[in-house]
């Protein structure tokens, strides 16, 4: 932040309370970052996925707990979700508890249907999220 057109992160300003008086929504596809994907199927082999998980991870011992938590997914599908989950399910969350600590109402929304055949799944929810009107669930902090 360079102290004058940005004097604090997004997130400090809203736990400050400068968003305190304006609804915040804040959201993603459940499988946002496979539009990133490699095209071709088997692009990322398992070592892909371990070195992903340790980077991009919450923190360097990430990889067991995404194991365990998703223990039937390949190797190109734990690569986009912890990606998806640094990019956008982790910013997106942490922006809205900032808005609730700051006083606002914060509301979250993850269209996670399942792609219909679709090259990218996140392509069907963008359709799903555009042609139906889905309440977004308020935070509680």
């Amino acid at each position: 932040m360079d102290g004058d057109v940005l004097p604090t992160t997004p997130w400090q300003a809203l736990a400050d309370g400068a968003g305190r008086d304006i609804e915040l929504i804040a959201g993603h596809t459940r499988d946002e970052y496979q539009l990133f994907l490699p095209p071709r199927p088997g692009a990322v082999a398992e070592q892909g996925a371990s070195r992903a998980l340790a980077v991009h991870g919450p923190d360097p011992n990430a990889e067991p707990a995404y194991r365990s938590a998703f223990p039937n997914t390949s190797a190109e599908q734990l690569w986009a979700l912890v990606r998806s989950d640094r990019l956008f399910r982790i910013p997106s969350l942490r922006l809205a508890e900032s808005q609730a600590r700051g006083g606002g109402r914060a509301y979250l929304h993850e269209p996670a249907w399942p792609a219909q055949g679709a090259a990218f799944p996140e392509q069907d929810s963008r359709r799903l999220w555009q042609d139906h009107e889905f309440p977004p669930l308020p935070l509680r902090h």
